[in-house]
């Protein structure tokens, strides 16, 4: 059967998701489950967005740490 158009190639492009989108999903895991955040305890969009925030900044807070532990370690 012949290809008509390309269309084949133009659908393998649209479902393959970009590779950047995986390492960003992975770290939203680490941080929903590292720190809690299934649950907002603050009320409304904004209150989400600091409870958003706060678990970003933890988590970067580990990190630092870790790294920080790395380079000290003999």
């Amino acid at each position: 059967m012949a290809n008509r158009g390309g269309e084949s190639t133009l659908r393998h492009v649209e479902v393959r998701p970009p590779r950047a989108r995986d390492g960003c999903e992975g770290r939203i895991s680490v941080v929903k489950r590292r720190h809690g955040l299934d649950r907002c305890r603050y009320k409304g969009y904004v209150g989400m967005e600091r409870w958003v925030g706060l678990g970003v900044i933890a988590d970067n807070v580990v990190n630092i740490g870790r790294t920080m532990e790395k380079q000290t370690a003999p």
